[in-house]
């Protein structure tokens, strides 16, 4: 007869797991997963107890302790890979050692080895499908003497290095709002959760898919639109019944709550989408901010001409005015200079000239890119943003008689008028 649980049979671990869940059932402090035993507790004094009260459960059913491989009182404990701390969790960086000496793959068989690590860590991996997908394509292959290519060789490293960096995944706090932004490629979707506390963000949790061939027929709002659906039906259990904020890098989703609906797969989506409360942000640049591991979530500086343009919420007026700062032009209070950018301050400021034709161009080219809009509105979201320049509406025209999308697809509505009918009330009225 066994003394203890023999080696080789199947149901053993199972039959173990469901042992020690009926020994500490009725204790809340205690967690198993088959023979590692983790106690957690908020004190020492506590935590003294809570062990003793383990240790006398595991007496009481004659299961015995090895000392060598017990540790007490310890702040983070090393468990199934990761590294879980009152911080948050991380990866175990002692297996982040060993993926980064992994061979080159030779064979398929390789490559899904190679995935099946990173599948198991890709909670803490940022837009793990796209990361992944060039690996993807080559997993039934037989050989890649032929197939493996710089596109494979990037990613095979990239894969390793963001292993090495992941960041650690924090403790939601229910008393703070939550956020997340989404992002939708070519070949996959992505999306994180995050709270910002204190000026600080506490990244919660990653998740990514790669996309069908029949998705990766959908237009760009479709896919943008399809990556939001994901991202609530993932982290259902955090942002139901909770008032949250979700940021795009897609100006068009900004108006989910009032665009029309296209077909019956947006209805369906909208119906989703209804089940929850949030508020819609545009963040532009979020492609490469999920992609660096939301290093640069709030990308609140772009470069212009000799200075740094930010998007400020002001007590004034103009909630979104944009500050230019550096290298000042001339002052001049005149608009007689071609092609001169100035910001419009509030009274009793100063007003900054800069002189870059380039800089004036691509400003109206973004705007554009928001929605195809037309110069007018152009025009006029600039303005109100506190930036004009003489020849503004002429270079505004210009794009968009330039965007073959516009040409195409747009209806010219300046001095159109449409058909009315004649009413005759008595002969000879017409």
């Amino acid at each position: 007869m066994f003394r203890g649980c023999p080696f080789g049979l199947k149901p053993i671990s199972s039959t173990f797991q469901r042992t020690m869940n009926i020994i500490f059932h009725d204790l809340p402090h205690v967690l198993t997963f088959v023979d590692d035993i983790i106690i957690f507790s908020n004190t020492l004094e506590e935590h003294a107890q809570h062990v003793a009260e383990a240790i006398e459960r595991l007496t009481s059913v004659n299961l015995i302790l090895n000392p060598n491989k017990c540790h007490f009182a310890q702040e983070s404990v090393y468990l199934l890979g990761l590294c879980v701390s009152a911080q948050g969790i991380g990866l175990d960086p002692r297996k982040g050692a060993n993926v980064q000496e992994w061979p080159v793959p030779r064979t398929g068989k390789d490559v899904q080895r190679f995935l099946g690590v990173i599948n198991y860590f890709r909670e803490s991996i940022p837009n793990a499908a796209s990361r992944m997908a060039p690996l993807n394509k080559l997993r039934l292959e037989h050989r890649l003497d032929d197939l493996w290519n710089d596109s494979a060789q990037a990613a095979f490293i990239d894969l390793k290095r963001v292993l090495l960096h992941a960041p650690i995944l924090s403790y939601p706090n229910l008393k703070h709002p939550f956020q997340v932004a989404t992002d939708a490629s070519n070949t996959g979707i992505g999306a994180v959760l995050y709270q910002i506390i204190d000026g600080t963000t506490h990244h919660i949790a990653f998740t990514a898919r790669s996309l069908s061939p029949s998705e990766r027929n959908y237009s760009t709002t479709k896919r943008e639109l399809l990556a939001i659906i994901f991202a609530l039906n993932k982290f259902h259990q955090y942002l139901w019944g909770n008032h949250f904020t979700l940021c795009t890098d897609h100006k068009a989703l900004v108006y989910i709550h009032t665009q029309k609906v296209a077909n019956a797969v947006m209805i369906n989506w909208l119906d989703t989408i209804l089940e929850y409360s949030f508020d819609v942000v545009h963040i532009p640049g979020l492609d490469n901010t999920l992609r660096d591991q939301l290093s640069r979530l709030f990308p609140t500086e772009k470069e212009l001409a000799g200075g740094n343009v930010s998007h400020d919420k002001q007590t004034s007026t103009q909630n979104n005015a944009i500050h230019v700062t550096g290298n000042q032009g001339n002052n001049d209070s005149s608009d007689e200079q071609d092609d001169d950018l100035y910001f419009e301050p509030p009274e009793n400021e100063r007003r900054q000239l800069l002189k870059d034709a380039h800089q004036c161009k691509e400003m109206l080219k973004d705007a554009h890119a928001f929605g195809h809009f037309g110069a007018k509105a152009m025009v006029a979201q600039l303005q109100q943003d506190g930036l004009k320049w003489n020849n503004m509406h002429r270079q505004a025209q210009e794009i968009v008689h330039a965007c073959t999308q516009c040409q195409q697809n747009n209806i010219a509505k300046q001095g159109y008028q449409p058909l009315r009918p004649i009413h005759a009330f008595l002969p000879g009225d017409h």
